[in-house]
Parts: C-alpha cells; structure tokens; sequence
C-alpha cells in the first residue's frame, strides 16, 4: 500500500514501508482514511501479538491415528489447569484419550456429552455414563445419579441415556402433583399398543384417583375420550394400556 500516488517512472516513485499492522483488519473505512497499522483486506494470514502478519500454510490434521470413515461423535477438552488438558474423543462407538484407545465402547449412531466437575470428566455415551479421572487417566462406568421427581420434572433427567425417562419415582410432597407421564416406547407405532404411566407428588396420608383421557390429532381442541375412568390409585392401576 502506498501512502500517496507516485509517478510512473520507477526512479521517481515514493513509497513508505509499513511493518505494524497492529489495527487488524477494517473494512468500513475508505483508504483514504484507514490509519497505517490496519489493513483492508487479507487473505490466508495471520497476526501475531504484535501485530506482524504471517502466511496460513492451511489446515494440520490434529488426529492422525483415525480414519476417515469414522464417525466423530465427541470431542471435549479435560483441563488440568489454566493451560494444560488431556483431549477425549469418541470417535465412531470408541473413546480416546490422547490419542489411545480407552477401551470402552458404546452406540455409534448418536452424538454424545461430556462435563467436567473439578479433576473428573462425566461422558454420557448413550450406553451408560463414564467418568474420566484427571489425575489418574482411570475411565470406568457409574451409575448416573437417579434424580428426584421435582428434579425431573423442573430440571431434566439424562437424555442421552439408554432409558432416560426411568429416573422418574413417585414422591411425598406437601401439595398434590404430578411429577411426570411416560410411555413405554419412545416412539409409537401405528396400531401398536403402549404403556402410559403417571407419576406423582402427594403427601404421605392422601389417596389418588386417576383418569386417563385422550384425544385425535385432527378432532377439534378439546374433544377427548376416557382411556380409563377415574379409579383408585394403586400400583396396578396408574397405568393405561392404549
């Protein structure tokens, strides 16, 4: 870039050298009026902390030892401290931890979790929940925490687990509530039956009834039909086959 224009003969010519470009890039102001560390336009470089520029020499691949055809469905950084982590990755039902197998597989059609709580990774694979030790490599399976009905209900259970919907229990409360409804099968087949059942909330000396009611996705809103009329709650009846 030159400062001002220059005549064309190569004797006479005025240029200034500019080595700072600490400004980054700008592509809003006119050339005119850009300052001398910034730049206009830039294309596979690089800026350094003092604001030199360097060519991109393109793209490295980081995991070598995979292949190609292999699905990634995980990639999570273990920090150690501010600087340092160790990479877990799941790549098509198998997990890696720098780059050596760990040993342990799970499904390979679904993307997976990690999160890490203080020098220990929890990764929820969809085949059961793991926990990665930071201080000693150690990965071993565990059982997922079994959370309250509130809990589900108001925060979530584990969704990438083999049967996520059967953390959820019957409770004592001090008001009436329900603290979930789930079906047997996670996807319904047409003219196939399934199980509902309710779970609920209630204080210790309080009996339920419950009444199961349905509806048609192309009937107007608010017809609905009994499923089961009310009954009393017992363990063999809070459930309506459909």
């Amino acid at each position: 870039m030159t400062r001002m224009g220059y005549y064309t003969d190569p004797a006479r010519k005025e240029l200034q050298v500019y080595q700072d470009f600490s400004g980054g890039l700008n592509v809003t102001t006119s050339h005119d009026n850009m300052a001398d560390n910034e730049l206009s336009y830039i294309k596979n470089m690089s800026f350094d902390e003092r604001g030199a520029i360097a060519r991109r020499t393109g793209m490295e691949n980081h995991f070598s030892f995979l292949e190609p055809k292999e699905k990634a469905q995980m990639y999570f950084r273990h920090y150690k401290d501010h600087v340092n982590y160790d990479e877990l990755i799941a790549v098509d039902g198998r997990l890696y931890v720098n780059g050596e197998d760990a040993g342990i597989e799970f499904q390979k059609e679904r993307f997976i979790e990690a999160v890490q709580w203080y020098q220990k990774s929890y990764i929820a694979t969809g085949s059961g929940l793991y926990e990665y030790d930071g201080m000693t490599g150690e990965v071993k399976k565990v059982e997922p925490y079994a959370p309250e009905p509130l809990e589900a209900l108001y925060i979530g259970t584990n969704g990438l687990a083999e049967n996520p919907d059967k953390f959820l229990s019957d409770g004592v409360g001090s008001t009436v509530q329900i603290a979930g409804v789930i079906f047997s099968e996670r996807y319904g087949v047409m003219n196939e039956p399934f199980t509902i059942t309710a779970y609920h909330i209630k204080p210790a000396e309080v009996e339920l009834e419950y009444k199961f009611e349905y509806r048609y996705p192309f009937e107007a809103d608010g017809v609905y039909h009994i499923g089961q009329d009310w009954s009393y709650f017992r363990k063999d009846k809070r459930k309506r086959n459909v």
